[in-house]
């Protein structure tokens, strides 16, 4: 399968599942007070450790690892399973400290029933990487959505039943279920007791590592989380997690399969002398559906959160305005960092995200009493940097001006084309506001978007389609 069509079914995956999320977390949330998902934000941030790791750790080790194919997929799977089990087990413990300092049992609760959600994790990371290794892009997005539509069907009926912040939980456990059983039949896989020393060592390495890397990662990108939750009451800390989760949606919509695509193809036999072609390729894409999706999301939120969630909501759309920038850096960062997991870079990867995490600490726990606003701006800062240090610790410092230069001249066009649709959306918006119901001015607006955008990439694709074009011959 060409690197188009792996994109096209990843794009299309991702698209059915994360609009299966929003669709899901909406109505949830919508049942829910800032309160109650403000305990949850909290609880969640396991969650995300867990999931960023087998997904974007575990995964893609799975994909680049050498071996007989007999022996990876059960020696993966065990030292997995006991990964998974060893991070539930210190969670369910930790846990006590959480729900000391946030002076809630439920805080508590919520993440000792996250750490037995890990555990499945841990076992459908590897049938799913499998349909990754082998190019089955297609069943890999399939089974995404249609386990995410089970979870979702579950964690919504457990919502209208009153649940609660509980029915996000809920969801996320049927989730991750649905995934292994339905990837380890799309795979062809059937845990069994074979093991080799040797990929398991070298495995175990690289997971262990990434682990470390990970929770660096998680626990900088969510400082800000557990820094306002600490200071601030769990109504300010919902409104703010509402505004990074749903962030966090729209970066797994437009931005989480070119990584997975890249790697999938670059390790495939033959494509290996076209790894830069790839690479620009992958950037490029993304640029065109992360820069714009950003942009016009911004420009609609203000309308779209007091419409969808209420007025008690508001000010979550200030902060994701303030965080738009932060979204696309963070979105183009995992091309760089999955051209480090190719090159087995992953005691680097650490590295950096350790000065992530101390850049962070500086700029946001000395001034957390600033309030949300000012974390949201510092979210965009933080990703900006995160980005540039990414590529000089991949390239080298010298090096990185080049690239970064461009980089900027490959996405020069999708860039202006942003700049034109976000102009002419805000007037859009403005001439239509009062003139009907909200829904119908969303939904003008974002037509508006796509056809400006569109259109001026139409217009101009001279500049940027021979990029796309070289790369597409080399797959």
């Amino acid at each position: 399968m060409s690197l188009a069509k792996n994109v096209a079914w990843m794009l299309a995956g991702r698209w059915a599942y994360n609009l299966i999320t929003l669709a899901s977390f909406t109505t949830i949330v919508a049942l829910i007070s800032p309160a109650a998902f403000g305990i949850y934000t909290i609880a969640s941030t396991f969650l995300i450790l867990s999931d960023t790791f087998f997904s974007d750790a575990v995964e893609n080790l799975i994909v680049r690892q050498n071996g007989e194919e007999a022996d990876i997929a059960p020696t993966t799977f065990w030292v997995s399973v006991g990964i998974s089990g060893l991070m539930a087990a210190l969670i369910a413990v930790i846990a006590f400290g959480f729900g000391w300092f946030y002076s809630s049992v439920e805080t508590q609760w919520a993440i000792q029933a996250i750490a037995l959600i890990i555990v499945v994790q841990g076992a459908a990371s590897v049938p799913r990487a499998l349909l990754m290794r082998h190019g089955r892009s297609r069943q890999y997005a399939t089974n995404s959505a249609l386990s995410n539509l089970i979870g979702a069907a579950i964690g919504v009926a457990s919502a209208y039943r009153g649940a609660g912040f509980w029915s996000l939980i809920i969801q996320q456990g049927a989730l991750h279920i649905s995934m292994f059983t339905l990837c380890s039949i799309r795979a062809g896989f059937v845990p069994s007791m074979r093991l080799d020393r040797t990929i398991a060592h070298d495995f175990a390495g690289h997971v262990a590592t990434m682990l470390w890397s990970t929770i660096l990662n998680v626990f900088g990108n969510r400082l800000d989380i557990l820094v306002i939750g600490a200071l601030f009451s769990n109504s300010v800390t919902g409104v703010y997690g509402l505004a990074k989760r749903l962030v966090q949606i729209l970066q797994d919509l437009v931005a989480s399969s070119f990584d997975k695509v890249m790697l999938s193809m670059i390790a495939r036999q033959g494509l290996k002398g076209h790894q830069e072609r790839i690479y620009r390729s992958s950037v490029l894409m993304q640029g065109i559906t992360a820069i714009p999706s950003f942009a016009g999301f911004a420009a609609i939120s203000p309308l779209a959160i007091k419409m969808i969630f209420g007025p008690e909501w508001d000010g979550a759309a200030a902060l994701i305005i303030m965080m738009t920038v932060g979204g696309i850096f963070r979105s183009m960062v995992t091309i760089e960092r999955a051209q480090q997991m190719l090159a087995g870079q992953t005691r680097l990867i650490a590295n950096v995200r350790l000065v992530e995490l101390i850049i962070g600490v500086i700029l946001v726990v000395p001034f957390g009493r600033l309030g949300p606003a000012y974390m949201a701006v510092v979210f965009s800062v933080r990703y900006v940097i995160g980005y540039v240090l990414v590529i000089a610790s991949r390239i080298g410092r010298r090096e990185t001006p080049a690239l970064l230069a461009q980089t900027a001249r490959w996405l020069a066009v999708p860039v202006l084309a942003t700049l034109a649709m976000s102009g002419i959306v805000w007037l859009a918006q403005r001439e239509l506001h009062g003139l009907g119901h909200p829904m119908l001015t969303i939904a003008a607006s974002v037509m508006i978007g796509v056809v400006v955008f569109g259109a001026i990439l139409a217009a101009a694709r001279r500049f940027w389609l021979p990029y796309l074009m070289q790369a597409q011959e080399a797959s």
